[in-house]
């Protein structure tokens, strides 16, 4: 399996949840005991609910009637950012007419049996609290936010599909329930090889596709998640659950086949992938013998067997360099992961799939520099810390997360001048997580230093 993957599986530790509790029909749960407390709901505007089990940001759309049944996005951030992914797709919900609920509660890190309670409360309270259409429950989400989407794909009977961004499915997490799947992946995103096998070993039994957009590994943008909209607008149709509507398919058609054929005199492989959208999006609804023609005949061109064998050599390299990086962590140097860094960085600047290629290997770098740092602290491996959280601010030397983690292995060692130092590039940054620094232990010996507290007030003006 893909190293990325054992990493995401070792790390966040997600694994499957248990959905004996949850009846395997679609019924609304109605006990006295789930009704949540009913509060007035905003409606084309961004809300959020907080209860004693569950906290999620929602949209709904600025014509939601509870008399009326409505699709829903159900919506996870590695982060437990809720606000960020519904901000921006709220948009999109208006115009197709569904609702997205974020939680606010999972994140990176969290133990499998407290995701599974963080599931559990948010399903029962929207479906209490919302009007929801049950034969049309997607979930969403990035990073290990995907994982965490699958995982409740695949266990619990009410999904009906699931958007994966810039991360895999759950290890082994397949079942018998079919849902659609629909993946993302930045083309400098360092899980895009994870997603592209992933894509091409998921069985013929389930509806998928990859699309490869022009990014990093992040949420897509507003632009490129409207295909997830229309993804999920053409399943409902061909599954009779909403009515034809030409105007969503030509619009969707007329863009694609537009950019398909204007790709296709330059690079033969992404225009490929742009009429295998069209054709997977579209089957079933029109007429494609134009677009599985153009699909045959783009596959017998030399130049697009060329674009697809240096593709693999590419991303054979690449698994390679990071295999052979993840061992210099250990064996090399402060000075020698310099040098390399701005190797690999100065390699970036060119508009090729070398460049493109090292961006995710740098990308790749931070994420491991990042976990490295956050084990060796764990572990009270301060100097070991101190190394990687180095390598971390060579990577990534505008990441504010780096220099915060700095001021922590700063603070634990006493040198008050690196955690005054750490902390002030933190936040000229951005970092703006101020209960973060306030209630971290290590800093409590700063509760009297003046510098110390005019550095954190400052920030609050």
């Amino acid at each position: 399996m893909h190293k990325i993957i054992i990493l995401f599986t070792i790390t966040i530790l997600l694994f499957s949840c248990s959905n004996s509790s949850e009846q395997k029909s679609k019924q609304k749960i109605t006990t006295a005991e789930q009704e949540p407390k009913q509060e007035v709901l905003l409606k084309g505007k961004t809300g959020t609910i907080n209860t004693n089990k569950t906290s999620y940001t929602y949209y709904l759309p600025a014509n939601y009637n509870d008399s009326v049944k409505y699709p829903v996005f159900i919506i996870f951030d590695p982060h437990a950012s809720g606000d960020l992914p519904i901000n921006l797709y709220k948009s999109y919900a208006e115009k197709y007419g569904y609702m997205l609920v974020a939680s606010n509660d999972s994140k990176n890190g969290t133990d499998y049996q407290h995701i599974n309670n963080i599931i559990n409360s948010l399903l029962d309270d929207i479906l209490n609290r919302l009007s929801i259409d049950t034969n049309r429950i997607y979930t969403m989400g990035f990073s290990g936010g995907a994982r965490v989407a699958s995982l409740m794909a695949f266990n619990k009977y009410l999904i009906k599909g699931c958007v994966l961004c810039g991360g895999g499915l759950m290890q082994n997490i397949l079942s018998n329930h079919k849902v659609t799947i629909l993946s993302f992946a930045g083309n400098t995103d360092f899980n895009l090889n994870e997603l592209l096998e992933l894509n091409k070993n998921i069985p013929d039994s389930f509806y998928h596709h990859l699309i490869i957009y022009d990014g990093k590994h992040q949420w897509p943008d507003s632009l490129t998640i409207e295909d997830a909209f229309y993804w999920t607008i053409f399943n409902e149709i061909r599954d009779g659950l909403r009515p034809l509507n030409k105007n969503y398919i030509n619009e969707f058609y007329d863009k694609n086949i537009k950019l398909a054929k204007k790709t296709n005199k330059t690079n033969k492989l992404k225009a490929y992938y742009i009429y295998l959208k069209i054709y997977n999006f579209l089957k079933g609804l029109i007429k494609t013998d134009d677009i599985e023609n153009e699909l045959s005949k783009i596959s017998k061109n030399s130049l697009y067997k060329k674009q697809v064998s240096e593709q693999k050599n590419i991303l054979k390299t690449e698994q390679n360099k990071e295999q052979e990086l993840m061992q210099n962590f250990v064996y090399k140097d402060t000075v020698w992961w310099n040098k390399k860094i701005k190797e690999l960085a100065k390699d970036t600047l060119k508009n090729n799939n070398i460049s493109q290629s090292n961006k995710r290997i740098l990308a790749f770098l931070g994420l491991v520099s990042y976990m490295q740092t956050n084990t060796a602290l764990r572990q009270n491996q301060i100097l070991v810390a101190e190394k990687y959280d180095a390598i971390y601010k060579y990577v990534n030397p505008k990441n504010t997360e780096a220099y915060y983690l700095g001021a922590l292995i700063s603070a634990k060692q006493k040198n008050t001048g690196k955690v005054l130092k750490n902390l002030k590039q933190a936040l000229l940054l951005g970092f703006d997580d101020l209960n973060r620094i306030n209630n971290e232990p290590s800093f409590a010996y700063l509760s009297n230093n003046q510098q110390f507290i005019d550095l954190i007030n400052n920030n609050y003006k």
